[in-house]
């Protein structure tokens, strides 16, 4: 089974034995992936032109969507959310948006 570890909430979700792809310290993806969630964070921040401490996350997941590797990342800037999909195995962006 996959875990998934919410940032905003600060919860572990899913669950069961098995693989547990979170990793709230920053470290490499135990599924395979060779992209850090804090890369992945910066892919976001730098696509959309912030920095750390500009923004409040409120998501950081890694994800498995059939079959790739992806971490899910959302933040807020002056109450506009940014969401963010990215390729755990590369790096790039593979979605994003902004409302």
């Amino acid at each position: 089974a996959v875990r998934f570890w919410s940032a905003g909430t600060g919860t572990v979700s899913g669950g069961g034995p098995g693989l547990c792809a979170f990793r709230p310290d920053g470290g490499r993806n135990p599924a395979g992936g060779s992209v850090t969630l804090e890369e992945a964070k910066a892919a976001a921040l730098a696509h959309a032109g912030f920095s750390a401490s500009d923004v409040t996350f409120t998501k950081t997941e890694f994800d498995l969507d059939d079959g790739r590797e992806e971490y899910e990342i959302e933040f807020i800037v002056s109450g506009i959310e940014y969401e963010y999909t990215i390729d755990a195995a590369t790096g790039k962006i593979i979605e994003y948006e902004a409302e």
